[in-house]
């Protein structure tokens, strides 16, 4: 569901056939905060451990990212923070989607 909302907005945005994207990387992360890696200026976020979900979308050497919570839904973000890396949270397990 994450993914298919994902390639739907980025097919949208990049103005190309959804066949013509592809997913870089889509796994179940631990972000910092529930910011979900995109905090905005003068916004306070709850400063705990936030389960989520991390998909890359492709398209000719472009990359989209969307975040998301434990529930979604998958949102694009223009200035992403990354998550803890994989040994730090929960997140880490993948889909079966490696790097491209």
């Amino acid at each position: 569901m994450l993914v298919d909302e994902a390639l739907a907005d980025a097919a949208e945005r990049l103005g190309v056939a959804r066949d013509e994207l592809t997913v870089v990387d889509a796994r179940e992360v631990t972000w910092r905060d529930n910011s979900l890696g995109c905090p905005q200026p003068g916004t306070m976020y709850l400063q705990r451990l936030t389960p989520g979900y991390l998909v890359v979308v492709g398209s000719s050497g472009r990359r989209l990212e969307y975040h998301s919570g434990p529930l979604g839904p998958a949102r694009f973000r223009a200035d992403p923070r990354p998550p803890l890396p994989d040994d730090a949270g929960r997140g880490g397990e993948g889909w079966g989607v490696g790097p491209v």
